[in-house]
């Protein structure tokens, strides 16, 4: 009897620990997934006093059905009373767009856009394997930096350039950001470069005045 009673009593609390599982599944699939916020659903409708959900929002304490009418229900229409709606915000994909090139301004505050615009903005003849040099010079609270520009290539191959620098030197040059840089065979002392197939391609430069004397290539071949 004894036993009986016992297995009865362990069938009810399996029974009891089943349902109570099964109630919080069913919770958590109503549960909303993914990034959602509440958003108030007055849709204009005001309380008796003329006040929207915003003002539930700023004084939460009014919460309740002191103040509902036909229109209007707090406890069901604002979020800061446990009612609203649940709206998902979808995350922008991202874009395979380049980003727009930042301005230029002026030398002193975006020297590496300055380079950048001013190669971009450079137009010269193709012709079939040379290359040339065009230089401009920027003064900046008394100090004079040399933009340099070398343009060219070899019709239908490529033409590496590759220029020697102590590492200190580098570091106060700018390069034009659409330079094809050959960085597998770069060092700290020598960059090398390569002018792509047509003969117009450009490799960009802005460095200090003190600098521009000695600043020529190194060398150059014709690539692949």
């Amino acid at each position: 009897m004894i036993a009986d009673l016992e297995a009865a009593e362990a069938a009810a609390a399996a029974a009891a620990a089943a349902e109570v599982a099964a109630n919080a599944g069913e919770e958590e699939s109503t549960e909303p997934t993914g990034n959602f916020v509440c958003m108030d659903n007055d849709n204009g409708a005001l309380d008796t006093y003329g006040e929207g959900c915003a003002s539930y929002t700023a004084q939460p304490l009014y919460c309740g059905t002191n103040y509902d009418n036909n229109d209007f229900t707090a406890n069901s229409m604002c979020c800061a009373c446990g009612g609203g709606v649940q709206v998902e915000v979808l995350e922008e994909e991202p874009s395979d767009e380049p980003a727009a090139p930042a301005a230029c301004l002026s030398d002193a505050e975006t020297p590496q856009a300055c380079l950048d615009e001013w190669v971009l903005d450079f137009e010269f003849e193709v012709r079939n394997c040379f290359l040339n040099e065009k230089r401009r010079t920027a003064t900046v609270n008394g100090s004079s930096y040399q933009y340099l520009l070398y343009f060219g290539g070899c019709g239908d191959a490529s033409v590496d350039i590759w220029f020697d620098r102590t590492a200190e030197q580098w570091d106060d040059i700018l390069i034009y950001t659409g330079s094809n840089e050959l960085t597998d065979q770069s060092d700290e002392m020598t960059r090398y470069f390569n002018l792509k197939t047509g003969g117009q391609d450009v490799i960009g430069f802005r460095l200090p005045e003190e600098l521009v004397n000695e600043f020529s290539q190194a060398g150059a071949a014709r690539g692949m």
